[in-house]
């Protein structure tokens, strides 16, 4: 088994059996992108732009279609939630690679990634951005509870082989990351879509990816 030494920051320190990493705002910076999908949706739902502000980040379409409309039924809660993520689909600039991506990225053992979107818009995302596709990805359709719940990052490490206790979860939203706590994981956070104030619960906050300084290793 190909290891992943964290050099740096001190408080993650040490070797961990795969890394899985979120992707809207940790690997691809979407926002632009997620911002117009959800003007689409809130056009043709009528809702209020302001009712969904502060919350699009983090969690899947549906989880939050529930948050906001807790009294539609399920069937119509898919239904809109698949057409939400359908216009971020068909978006021809789905967002683009966060600083130091691709070469955290190239110096990893075992890594995958675990997203609230869609395999397709996960995939679709990571090209755009010039990434590579894992062949882990983990995603809102394999999950039945979403962030912050851990199922996610259990499956993620699941799927690699290894205890989730023994994995590096690298994320971006607070609810990311209190998945990846409750996964047993140490996280590292990065404040892109939101200030390292209130990524609090990891283990330690970067400033960018490139703080992360990691070397593959043999187990």
């Amino acid at each position: 088994m190909t290891l992943t030494t964290v050099l740096r920051p001190s408080a993650l320190a040490g070797h961990y059996a795969a890394v899985l990493l979120d992707l809207d705002g940790t690997l691809v910076d979407s926002r632009e992108s997620v911002d117009r999908a959800w003007r689409v949706w809130c056009e043709r739902y009528e809702v209020q732009l302001a009712e969904i502000e502060g919350l699009l980040h983090g969690r899947t379409a549906s989880d939050l279609v529930r948050l906001i409309r807790p009294h539609w039924s399920e069937r119509r809660v898919a239904e809109a939630a698949r057409f939400q993520l359908l216009v971020q689909e068909e978006d021809p600039e789905p967002g683009t690679a966060v600083p130091g991506a691709g070469a955290l990225l190239g110096a990893l053992g075992n890594w995958a990634v675990v997203t609230a979107c869609s395999r397709r818009l996960a995939a679709h995302r990571l090209r755009s951005a010039g990434l590579p596709v894992p062949p882990v990805l983990v995603c809102a359709e394999d999950v039945r509870r979403g962030k912050p719940h851990p199922e996610s990052y259990e499956l993620g490490a699941a799927r690699l082989g290894v205890r989730a206790a023994d994995c590096l979860v690298v994320e971006d939203a607070p609810s990311g990351v209190r998945a990846g706590r409750a996964a047993g994981c140490a996280v590292a956070a990065v404040p892109v879509t939101h200030a390292a104030g209130a990524l609090g619960e990891a283990t330690a906050v970067v400033e960018s990816l490139a703080e992360l300084a990691v070397v593959r290793s043999a187990a």
